[in-house]
């Protein structure tokens, strides 16, 4: 038997020292959960932008909601079915990202959850002129 991946593209190695915007969904949560407990920033350095079907699929959300107090990091929890255009818009799309995180082209973006979200994504934090050497991504496909 083969197994291959994730390749670990997502660690603190990759940290440039700017402030973090962590976005994960479905198994991504787990290693960017691990990032926003184990990386050292001070409060109000981190948004951490979870997408979820809805509260009831969020792995880790009392987890997550209690490390936010301690740590002091902006939690968004972004629920709902996948996008279906004008009624539900992505919100993980630019103009969604820019809402929530005014500066995210300022920050490093660590990014992990499902290829297809991650793709949409990567385009979306481009348009808001992250560059790219600042958006680390680990896809679990």
């Amino acid at each position: 038997m083969l197994l291959e991946g994730p390749y670990g593209a997502v660690h603190g190695a990759r940290r440039t020292g700017r402030r973090l915007l962590l976005i994960a969904a479905g198994i991504g949560v787990a290693p960017i959960r691990a990032m926003a407990q184990s990386f050292g920033y001070r409060a109000g350095e981190v948004e951490f932008l979870y997408r979820t079907r809805d509260s009831g699929d969020a792995a880790l959300v009392a987890e997550l909601e209690t490390l936010a107090q301690e740590r002091g990091f902006a939690l968004h929890l972004l629920t709902g079915r996948r996008s279906d255009g004008a009624r539900r818009p992505d919100p993980l799309a630019a103009d969604a990202i820019r809402r929530l995180v005014p500066d995210a082209a300022d920050r490093d973006v660590f990014l992990c959850g499902p290829d297809g979200l991650i793709e949409r994504t990567r385009r979306a934090l481009l348009t808001l002129g992250v560059p790219p050497e600042r958006i680390h991504l680990e896809v679990f496909g």
